[in-house]
């Protein structure tokens, strides 16, 4: 028991100890003065708090500039009795506290006072634990990015919160008060005001909920460097509060992956409050619901991938953005806008897109243009469908692409205008548009995109056409005007005016103009002294056509060393050639395609390199560079590491990159999107070669 006050030189408590410092007079001060360090072991306990709450218990480090406590056990201040009273750890200018075991805040009013960002240190492995707080703040400090602070155990209508002074870091924040729930827009805000951290957990096992809030005009942003994490059954709540101005929101810029298995919401009377994913690798996200005015943006170069459907809600301020990185949705997810304004999804383009699964979207009784921006196969096929009569009942529609070969049917070919003899659909794939939720009614006009055609030899000549899903295989009719397609052979752009109904389209044209065969891929490698060349085509009913594969020296001089037939049956299998006798150096390789009716296409050139060592840059593509990323086209003798590096014209390097070849043909995704507009170089450095210099346009 200590009374009043007591100054010591140092406090040490070593052994596994246990040791309880309690005072019962109205103030208790422990000062700890000298210059030799006091420490809590590792598995020892120090706890401060009174006996009444009329109390006031506090650890003063203090009166020498050079005093230091090192919390390596467990630091308690306040107990976990009725006691509610101040506890106090108040470090005076030039002390240290490090904080590398735990520190639990326990009572209302327990804190850490006085402490400068040189003063106090959550190390790594540092816990700070606000168990029965119901009010207070985290200290301003330099915390480590493993540390971790805790929000537990409270049971009032206010928590919290971490201060507005802190700049840095804070290390990693839990969330785990299952007795707590905040009042919404009456609630104390965690946050004063943004911040940054590691990673966000809500890991409630109760009923609690999680409040971020802008009041008045202030926005609130917690930056999340790594994952954001919401359990089962649990809320966070981004509560703008601001009538007067709407555009304070508050919310997350979330770095790494998004688990979120509870619930996000937006109360108050602002608008737009925010989840972000922003990172700079590939993130992982998966979000079970959203409800009320968030606005959900996707904006990361590299991509995402979507692990569970997405709905965003009937709010006419929950908005889905497409800004930036394709959302690759290997499980069929679905991706449901609720809301039917036409600005309740925005963004899309070709390096922002749902790549996958189904995109569904409300869709009003009044005359609007809705877009999808939808893809497959890493292709952006977006879909527009512009209302040009209003739908006499509203309801949704649901759109995807499928890359599965639709066939046709048809015994007798269309014919629209100068085009007689349309009699075949491409063999990329066709789109789904289906309507539900009671829509109804209304004219439209369908444009459809097919990035990424390989089987197009005349776009100016291929129409849209559509037929019923159900029952599968039905006949291809045409619906409405045909619109004149724009585009080009690989991105055709078709669409028909005073359209009805929805069901399933496609790409159409005469045999000449819709090649009955098209090449899927072709690729090298060195293998046991040969060159294997492996392919794939996709062919439909027609009779076979004829496939030969080149090799040149020079890549314009081609000579056939292997020719085979490919029929409707043997296009379901790839095809391959080993080369065992390839040219002494650089060996060029294509496919030379010709159809039934001798129509000749060729595939894209690779190249492999017939030597024991070395390696060689072949191009890069497209160039010029219109996104954020390319493909590096290299081949390699042997297995090799290769450090790219990208200069500006002034010889000044903007990018390094360490890159792994094997032997054979190579093709590398670059991500340049730091990159501004402009002209480059690349080159390639071995630990015994250099290639020569490629330049490249960033447009």
């Amino acid at each position: 028991v200590v009374n009043g006050t007591l100054t010591v030189n140092s406090i040490k408590i070593t052994n596994n100890s246990s040791v309880l410092f309690t005072g019962t007079s109205s103030t208790t001060n422990i000062t700890i003065s000298g210059p030799v360090t006091s420490q809590i072991d590792v598995g020892s306990t120090m706890t401060c708090t009174g006996t009444t709450n009329t109390n006031r218990c506090e650890i003063n480090m203090g009166f020498l500039s050079s005093s230091i406590l090192n919390v390596n056990g467990t630091l308690n201040l306040g107990d976990f009795t009725t006691y509610t009273g101040t506890c106090r750890l108040s470090c005076a200018t030039g002390s240290i506290v490090n904080i590398n075991g735990a520190l639990n805040y326990v009572g209302s009013g327990a804190s850490v006072a006085g402490s400068a960002a040189a003063t106090f240190f959550v190390n790594a492995g540092g816990i700070q634990e606000m168990k029965r707080i119901n009010a207070g703040t985290f200290p301003v400090g330099t915390y480590a990015t493993t540390a971790r602070n805790i929000i537990s155990g409270l049971t009032g209508a206010t928590y919290p919160a971490f201060s507005s002074s802190q700049l840095t870091t804070w290390g990693d924040i839990e969330f785990s008060a299952p007795g707590n729930v905040c009042v919404g827009a009456g609630g104390t805000s965690l946050f004063s005001s943004s911040a940054t951290c590691e990673n966000f957990k809500v890991i409630n096992s109760g009923t609690g909920n999680c409040t971020i809030q802008a009041n008045g005009g202030t926005t609130r942003t917690i930056t999340v460097n790594k994952n954001l994490t919401v359990s089962a059954s649990m809320v966070v709540n981004l509560n703008s509060t601001s009538a007067v101005s709407p555009t304070a929101t508050s919310g997350f810029d979330v770095k790494g992956d998004v688990t979120i298995d509870g619930t996000i919401t937006a109360t108050g009377t602002a608008t737009g409050s925010k989840v972000v994913f922003l990172g700079t690798s590939i993130q992982n996200i998966s979000i079970a619901t959203i409800t009320s005015n968030v606005t959900v943006t996707f904006n990361n170069t590299p991509g995402f991938n979507l692990l569970s459907n997405l709905t965003m809600p009937n709010n006419a301020n929950a908005i889905l953005n497409f800004t930036s990185g394709v959302i690759k949705n290997i499980g069929g997810y679905t991706v449901n806008v609720q809301y039917t304004n036409t600005t309740s999804l925005v963004g899309g383009s070709s390096t922002a897109f749902l790549n996958g699964g189904i995109l569904q979207r409300g869709i009003a009784a009044s005359t609007n243009s809705y877009d999808f921006p939808i893809g497959a196969s890493n292709y952006y096929r977006p879909v527009n469908i512009n209302f040009t009569s209003a739908p006499t009942i509203a309801g949704t529609l649901a759109a995807n692409y499928s890359t599965v070969y639709p066939g046709w049917p048809n015994a007798v070919p269309l014919v629209e205008g100068a085009i007689t003899n349309i009699n075949m659909v491409s063999l990329v794939g066709s789109w789904f548009v289906n309507a539900a939720g009671g829509l109804t009614g209304g004219l439209y006009t369908g444009t459809f995109t097919q990035n990424g055609s390989t089987n197009i030899r005349d776009y100016t000549k291929t129409i849209l056409v559509k037929r019923p899903t159900s029952p599968a295989g039905q006949d291809w009719t045409r619906d409405g005007t045909h619109v004149t397609t724009t585009g080009s052979n690989t991105s055709p752009t078709v669409s028909r005016t005073g359209m009805s109904g929805f069901s399933e389209f496609a790409i159409a044209g005469e045999l000449n103009v819709v090649l009955p065969i098209s090449l899927n891929y072709i690729n090298g490698i060195k293998q046991s002294g040969k060159h294997l060349i492996t392919w794939k085509v996709t062919c439909n009913t027609t009779p076979s056509a004829t496939l030969t594969l080149e090799r040149s020296a020079d890549a314009r001089n081609f000579t056939g060393v292997y020719t085979i037939s490919a029929t409707a049956l043997r296009c379901a299998q790839p095809f391959d050639y080993a080369d065992a006798q390839p040219l002494a150096g650089m060996n060029y390789y294509r496919l030379k395609i010709a159809d039934a009716n001798g129509k000749i296409t060729y595939s894209n050139i690779i190249a492999l390199l017939n030597a024991t060592k070395g390696f060689e840059l072949l191009n890069i593509a497209p160039n010029p560079v219109t996104s954020g990323s390319f493909k590096l086209n290299a081949t390699a003798a042997a297995p090799t590491k290769v450090e790219t590096v990208i200069s500006d014209v002034q010889g000044r390097v903007v990018s390094r990159q360490t890159i792994t070849l094997i032997a054979g043909y190579n093709s590398i995704d670059m991500n340049v999107s730091n990159l501004t507009k402009g002209t480059y170089n690349i080159s390639g450095i071995s630990a015994d070669d250099k290639t020569s210099v490629i330049r490249f346009v960033k447009q």
